[in-house]
């Protein structure tokens, strides 16, 4: 039977206990993800989108009918736990943010309870697609997923407060509009009261940011919902989001100038990883980026996609994995699929017919920088 929770206020998240709030009295809330009876004593890890926390039930420590509760706590149940925050009487988990530490309850209420899930609400899972997609709000407990939509939230908000910061003004446009020519079929939306016509989705908000240029607002952007009636493709699907913006009384190197600084800004932020760029290149040329995890360098121009091994290039002197020596000397006009290797990793650059005439040598000319480092060549 599930009980209210009024007169309960939850303290904080599971993961934002730390050792600093040993001695005192909390109140948590979330999901159990597991239940460990040892007779006597009852532990269950309680989860929210911030991580895991373990709790311990001990008969004596907590009244007869709360412990009772707790033995039939399952997998998926929802529960209301008051009691004190301790220092962890066994091993350190250091897997866990919460790991030095655990709640010693004191009184619990069951919120909700649940059947057993038809699968696992665990990363990396290996179910079905099918079934996942079933079972949505089940899938979306995972910490994977909850991990990727707080960091597209993340990214949202760093955005906003970025372009703010450089004058840009955040101006919504309509999504009903009239079809224009672009480079994808229109979703329509049928009118009720105009009987035979239809709106148009927009497929970018191109005609309205240029009508706001001309209205004075010198510096717009919107993370733009975009629809398109195309065929899928592994970085596209029929409705998406971008972030649009446009400027006015700028040159092109102002606009680069804005948008790398605001990638730095991201994965710096985000990623914790450096993104650089050594100056701009001719308009033909795609624009060299590199980003840092950590000691592993990872090239990025915009027409070429290369990959590392970051075990080799972790093993390798840094004289001689920044180095530009390649083996063997790659070739002039790269086909589809043409990879070359240096010392300590191999490269692979993926062309198409707008790139294929492009030359490996940009990434060359790539300049990396990062702390303790100097530029290399």
């Amino acid at each position: 039977m599930a009980e209210s929770m009024r007169g309960m206020k939850r303290t904080c998240r599971c993961a934002e206990l730390s050792e600093k709030n040993i001695g005192e009295e909390v109140t948590m809330m979330g999901w159990v993800q597991k239940q460990r009876n040892k007779g006597g004593i009852i532990f269950v890890d309680m989860r929210d989108r911030s991580g895991i926390l373990q709790v311990i039930f001990e008969d004596g420590e907590i009244n007869e009918a709360d412990f009772a509760k707790a033995e039939k706590l399952r997998s998926e149940f929802v529960i209301a736990v008051k009691g004190k925050v301790t220092a962890r009487s066994g091993a350190v988990n250091e897997n866990l943010a919460t790991g030095a530490i655990e709640l010693r309850a004191e009184e619990l209420r069951v919120l909700s309870e649940s059947d057993t899930p038809p699968f696992p609400i665990e990363a990396d899972s290996k179910t079905k697609e099918e079934l996942r997609l079933k079972y949505r709000y089940l899938d979306l407990r995972r910490p994977d997923l909850q991990r990727n939509l707080i960091m597209r939230s993340k990214v949202a908000t760093l955005i906003r407060q970025f372009l703010a910061d450089e004058g840009f003004l955040e101006i919504e446009t309509p999504m009903l509009t009239k079809s224009t020519p672009e480079g994808a079929r229109d979703y329509l939306v049928p009118s009720r009261v105009h009987p035979g016509t239809f709106y148009a989705l927009p497929q970018s908000p191109q005609l309205f940011k240029q009508l706001l240029m001309c209205s004075g607002y010198d510096r717009y952007f919107q993370l733009a919902r975009c629809f398109r009636d195309e065929d899928l493709r592994a970085d596209r699907q029929p409705e998406f989001t971008q972030v649009d913006m446009e400027l006015s009384f700028v040159d092109e190197d102002d606009v680069m100038d804005v948008n790398e600084r605001l990638l730095q800004k991201l994965f710096k932020e985000i990623l914790d990883a450096y993104y650089v760029s050594e100056g701009y290149l001719s308009v033909f040329d795609p624009m060299p980026i590199c980003l840092f995890f950590g000691d592993c360098p990872i090239f990025l121009p915009q027409t070429a996609i290369i990959t590392a091994s970051a075990q080799t290039l972790r093993s390798e002197p840094s004289s001689s994995r920044l180095s530009g020596n390649r083996e063997p000397h790659p070739p002039s006009r790269p086909n589809r699929h043409t990879s070359w290797r240096l010392p300590s990793a191999t490269l692979r650059w993926k062309g198409n017919r707008e790139t294929d005439h492009l030359s490996p040598n940009h990434v060359r000319r790539t300049g990396i920088r990062r702390k303790g480092a100097s530029a290399c060549q």
